[in-house]
């Protein structure tokens, strides 16, 4: 399983209207071959 994270601030105008943290979650078989991807998209408004 390999997971990948990332968070992103959205500003308009200099302040920040919201906060996004996403993550991808890669799953492979014995093969090393992609099984399933699941991703998960998080809005933190600030």
């Amino acid at each position: 399983m390999t997971q990948i994270q990332i968070a992103e601030a959205f500003s308009r105008n200099g302040k920040r209207i919201t906060l996004i943290t996403a993550c991808d979650v890669y799953e492979f078989n014995k093969k090393s071959e992609l099984e399933n991807v699941v991703s998960y998209c998080i809005p933190e408004n600030k």
